[in-house]
């Protein structure tokens, strides 16, 4: 069996990565993602390897609430 691919990995990942960047909050026209990356090149930050995703990605400051903030530290005052 064959299988048709569109794109190679990279193509794909540069996409997405592409796709990640563009998405905008509906609202405020402010981007929502603030850094993405492929997994190897993730291993500066200590992310990559098998047990991460192909990309990884950070959101801007005010989109991250589940468990904190994403780059930036927030400082209450």
């Amino acid at each position: 069996m064959y299988t048709l691919t569109l794109y190679s990995d990279y193509d794909l990942e540069t996409q997405i990565i592409s796709d990640l960047y563009s998405y905008r909050d509906l609202k405020t026209g402010k981007r929502v993602v603030a850094l993405a990356m492929r997994n190897q090149d993730a291993a500066i930050l200590g992310m990559s390897g098998p047990e991460c995703g192909d990309i990884i990605y950070f959101k801007e400051e005010s989109y991250n609430v589940v468990h904190a903030d994403s780059l930036t530290p927030k400082m209450d005052m």
